[in-house]
């Protein structure tokens, strides 16, 4: 193999360059290919990983659309208005050859359109579908967990009202009700879809036997011990108050 130099990232490279030097299309590229024939193997190792499409669940079908995290930062900066390949770059570090596999996921899954808006070089820009508009609540979401759980004491991004500047504290709603759902009692049943397997997990009987284990766990788990003795209470050969009558009474503490 040719020893090359490698330019972590080379912004003079058309958004169709990098993507053509994931098979060797782009002779204007040989670095660049070079250098993904050094890394795709390790690259593929990571990335591979079983599909969600057959579990049947939302949750899971969602997964394996967005279920990467590079993924969702992509949309993060996508849905804020960032478009340009470079842009994406710049904001999350990744590698080149990494963003475009990412890229590619989301135009395959729908989240993202391509559009060409440079002529020579071609270079395009990619633009969210109502399909990918559809994570805001998930973004947000994630939001508010992250400022709850994982965020640092001095907040670095604020959820404001656009109009007003007044900071927002996120909760999901029933449309229906308008009920906070973290006031209601949520559970999932299984859907008209769901196969022998789904509708086993999701049987309510199944699920109240496994809650009332895991109740039983914890109460087990904060019964009170046996309370251990005092070794300074404990009788002993040589407490005096406990010497049988008639005894030679040993040594006390006191003595």
């Amino acid at each position: 193999m040719e020893e090359v130099t490698a330019r972590p990232f080379d912004s003079s490279l058309t958004d169709e360059c990098r993507i053509a030097a994931v098979d060797g299309r782009c002779a204007h590229a040989k670095t660049v290919t070079t250098i993904m024939q050094v890394t795709s193997w390790w690259e593929d190792e990571r990335m591979r990983r079983t599909s969600f499409e057959t579990m049947g669940c939302p949750i899971a079908g969602a997964l394996e659309h967005v279920g990467d995290w590079w993924t969702l930062l992509i949309m993060r900066d996508a849905l804020d208005g960032f478009s340009r390949f470079d842009e994406f770059g710049y904001n999350l570090g990744i590698a080149p050859t990494m963003l475009t596999r990412r890229l590619n996921t989301l135009l395959e899954s729908g989240l993202l359109e391509r559009r060409q808006y440079h002529d020579a070089p071609a270079r395009f820009e990619y633009i969210v579908t109502d399909k990918g508009r559809d994570l805001v609540p998930v973004l947000v979401a994630l939001y508010g967990w992250g400022r709850k759980h994982a965020d640092a004491s001095e907040p670095s991004v604020v959820l404001v009202d656009r109009e007003t500047g007044d900071e927002i504290v996120p909760d999901l709603v029933d449309a229906d009700t308008c009920r906070p759902l973290s006031s209601v009692n949520l559970t999932f049943l299984a859907g008209p879809g769901a196969d022998d397997r789904l509708r086993e997990r999701l049987d309510p009987d199944r699920r109240a036997a496994r809650r009332r284990r895991n109740r039983s766990t914890v109460d087990q788990r904060k019964a009170p011990t046996p309370a251990t003795l005092n070794p300074r209470t404990t009788p002993s050969p040589a407490d005096n108050s406990a010497a049988p009558p008639g005894a030679i009474p040993g040594p006390s503490e006191n003595n």
